[in-house]
């Protein structure tokens, strides 16, 4: 029993007119251990429980004690967080404005430039420039595009050694000479102003540049030769009047996937006939063999014929050559299709009249009409009989012959169905008679026939020698009558992912003239793999319209500098100058343009935008601005507001948000967005001048400073 007097008193506080309900406690603080807790209450006892009375107070008290210690710990917090924000601010703004002039932008908002240009300021998660931070670069898909994850292999890591001065100078020796080689000179006739902007890609200063690094490394010769191939594909791209010639609808070659073919054959076509005019070239007895066998055999002649007699010479002997056995015929025949000479192999088949065949004179003089830019069922166009005298190494007539190149190559499908049944049977025939033994063998004819039929030959295993040869019968045939082209090339390019890397990439085949073959051929050498630069897989893969895979393979290969190769190679890819020419993988979209072309689109942009980010990663530790350089190139469907000052294009959002982490983790503002005046103005000698209106120069720094605010990193804002 508990007196009322004692439990009012001591217990349950005084207070008696304050009410039966549940009064507010006044606590001041939080209470120590030995404080004795009173909370509000009036409680009547008369007729109650006491032990229901006493567990309704313990639960209340319980319950104000907690609350009141949650509000007075926050709140105490709060002050310890305002002071120390206070006292951090204060230090650092006596240093800031020792150093810096406040300025006020064009939308009212103040900022502060500070001085410490070229100082090397370093922030979490980056360094000044000039300086190196990171080992590796690791190439992978981000918050930038999540959307299209699944486009792109989740991780590309090739490694930067910056720890190796050798290679940092190799790769910075690149980087360099891609800047220079890419920089677009801009001078006014009114003043002597020069500016440096990368506005486009130059891909014929890129070619020279290419040309340049191959007589100091060899891993640059395949480099060169894939900058042939874009270069080959743009031509084809920009004169879509080529590919109009005397075609029923049906087998119209205007796709973009046959004309992207028909450039790939140019390439390939040219790239051996230039190795075949090296070869004879590089021979010591040349002019002396070519003089004295003059009279030793009917299959002689100038310009690319002489070139070719001599190779065939080279390989075989004089006194073969000078036998004109039917298969020496057709080895010459052979090279001729290969180099697409057509005219010289229906000169050479012409001239010896021991060969009987009229089907094979037939379908040749058909093509030799198309390739003249005749109609295909009328008679010799341009001018009738041949003109043997064009040599393709000189200049005069090596326009002429890439235009007869280009429509011989178109022409392939115009082959009537009657040639084509009548060649196939030929081809069968002597197919049989040769594993009966009732002919004697002939691999060269056999890969001609193959090549007239348009029949997949597993004959001609020792002529094909090289993934070369194989890409360009293969694409050969995807052009015959009748073809469906896009799953061919599509197959052709499928049979070289299921190789995989590691079949190609085992070794690399290069011989004195630098011609690299990717897979094994004779009198070559090999060497390891790393030398390779990833192009052994890489160069079949954009032989056969696989260019996403070719590109990013290329990417993640050579320690860093396949990276910076790869980038120049995808800026090629630009879709505003060549709308069919996008970095992606050749798949059955190209059937259903109308309701696949922006997926494909996004999936260009993804890509390029990828490899860019990537490769600024690396830049701005070496020169912020470079990277700004590559940063405008930057696509996304989603464009900004901000301009390009010289083209007037819409810089993509991605680009304006690199440029302001460029900002930011560089904190070079004295080079990119120029110098603080003593009147407190922004004068325009940054390099982000050059590329942009000084309001808009303004608005970058001000999305870079709402950039920091948002992060929390006030010092970077104010900067």
């Amino acid at each position: 029993h508990i007196p009322t007097s004692t439990a009012n008193s001591t217990m349950l506080g005084q207070g008696h007119g304050q009410g039966h309900g549940h009064g507010t406690p006044n606590m001041s603080g939080a209470p120590s251990a030995s404080s004795s807790i009173q909370p509000n209450f009036n409680i009547h006892v008369h007729g109650g429980n006491i032990h229901s009375t006493l567990d309704a107070i313990h639960s209340q008290t319980i319950h104000e004690i907690l609350n009141t210690q949650f509000h007075n710990t926050k709140q105490n917090i709060e002050t310890r967080i305002q002071k120390r924000l206070n006292d951090d601010w204060n230090r650092q703004r006596e240093d800031y404005i020792k150093h810096s002039v406040l300025l006020q932008n064009n939308h009212g908002r103040r900022i502060i430039m500070n001085d410490y240009n070229n100082n090397n300021i370093s922030s979490d998660g980056g360094g000044g420039a000039g300086a190196g931070s990171g080992s590796a670069i690791a190439i992978s898909i981000g918050a930038d595009a999540t959307a299209t994850s699944s486009l792109l292999p989740m991780s590309l890591t090739p490694n930067l050694n910056m720890n190796n001065p050798e290679f940092m100078n190799q790769f910075q020796n690149l980087v360099t000479s891609h800047y220079n080689a890419m920089t677009t000179n801009t001078t006014t006739t009114t003043t002597t102003t020069t500016t440096s902007t990368i506005s486009e890609i130059d891909m014929k200063s890129l070619l020279h540049l290419s040309n340049e690094l191959t007589h100091s490394n060899p891993i640059y010769i395949p480099y060169n030769k894939a900058i042939k191939l874009l270069s080959t594909l743009q031509q084809q791209q920009s004169q879509p009047h080529q590919t109009s010639l005397s075609c029923s609808p049906q087998t119209s070659t205007s796709s973009p996937v046959k004309q992207r073919s028909v450039s790939t054959l140019l390439f390939l076509s040219n790239q051996f006939k230039d190795y075949i005019i090296t070869k004879v070239n590089n021979s010591t007895a040349s002019a002396s063999s070519s003089s004295s066998s003059s009279n030793s055999s009917t299959i002689q002649g100038h310009g690319f014929l002489s070139y070719i007699t001599k190779y065939v010479e080279m390989e075989i002997g004089r006194d073969t050559l000078a036998n004109a056995t039917k298969d020496t015929v057709y080895r010459l025949i052979y090279y001729c299709l290969r180099c697409g000479e057509i005219q010289v192999a229906h000169e050479i088949l012409d001239s010896n009249r021991a060969l009987k065949d009229g089907i094979v004179k037939q379908v040749l003089e058909h093509l030799v009409k198309t390739s003249r830019g005749g109609n295909a069922n009328n008679g010799i166009g341009m001018g009738g009989t041949s003109n043997m005298n064009m040599s393709s190494s000189s200049g005069g007539s090596s326009n002429n012959k890439e235009e007869q190149m280009n429509k011989l190559f178109h022409g392939l499908h115009t082959l009537p169905n009657p040639f084509v049944d009548e060649m196939k049977d030929l081809y069968n025939r002597v197919i049989l008679n040769s594993n009966s033994g009732m002919e004697e063998r002939s691999e060269y004819e056999i890969a001609v026939l193959a090549m007239l039929s348009f029949s997949e030959s597993s004959g001609t295993n020792n002529i094909a020698t090289t993934i070369e040869d194989y890409i360009y019968l293969g694409l050969w045939n995807a052009l015959g009558p009748n073809c469906d082209t896009l799953k061919m090339v599509m197959s052709l390019g499928e049979s070289i992912k299921q190789y995989g890397s590691d079949y190609f990439e085992d070794t690399i085949i290069e011989d004195s003239n630098g011609n690299g073959n990717g897979s094994s051929i004779g009198h070559q050498s090999s060497t390891s793999k790393s030398f390779t630069c990833g192009w052994a897989y890489a160069m079949p893969l954009l032989l056969c319209q696989c260019y996403k895979s070719g590109i990013l393979h290329l990417a993640q290969s050579g320690n860093g500098i396949g990276l910076c190769m790869a980038i120049h190679l995808a800026l090629g890819f630009d879709l505003d100058s060549y709308d069919n020419l996008m970095l992606v993988d050749l798949s059955l979209s190209e059937q259903q343009q109308n309701q696949a072309e922006q997926s494909l689109v996004n999936e260009h942009n993804v890509v390029i935008a990828t490899l860019l980010i990537e490769y600024v990663k690396v830049l701005r530790s070496l020169s912020p601005a470079v990277a700004l350089a590559y940063i405008i190139h930057i696509p996304d469907s989603t464009k900004s507001r901000i301009a390009l000052k010289k083209s007037g294009k819409s810089l993509s959002q991605k680009a304006e948000k690199q440029i302001s982490n460029l900002l930011l983790e560089t904190k070079a503002f004295g080079v990119l967005a120029g110098e603080v005046t003593s009147d407190g103005s922004r004068n325009t000698s940054g390099v982000m001048d050059e590329y942009f209106a000084p309001n808009h120069v303004a608005d970058l720094l001000a999305i870079a400073a709402d950039d920091s605010i948002r992060e929390g990193k006030i010092m970077d804002a104010c900067q």
